[in-house]
């Protein structure tokens, strides 16, 4: 399990989050999951494995609306503690 407990802050303009990850740190990233709260747990992931993540803020259903996409983070997965 992989658990973010504070992904970013949201400013009341956000209508949700997009949460991408990688096994690789490359450029192909799938969407984990899309959520309207700051934080996160990647229930799937294999313990032992390192994930990266990257982020974006979601304005509305106009893409030129959205944020920059975040700088990318990487966590190891593990059954105990939060990143």
């Amino acid at each position: 399990m992989v658990s973010a407990e504070h992904i970013g802050e949201d400013t009341g303009h956000t209508h949700h989050i997009d949460i991408y990850y990688s096994t690789d740190g490359g450029s192909t990233y799938s969407l984990l999951k899309t959520v309207t709260s700051t934080s996160l747990t990647h229930g799937s992931a294999t313990i032992g494995k390192t994930y990266y993540y990257k982020v974006r803020a979601v304005k509305s259903s106009n893409t030129s609306a959205n944020s920059a996409w975040s700088n990318i983070v990487s966590g190891k997965a593990s059954n105990s503690s939060p990143l």
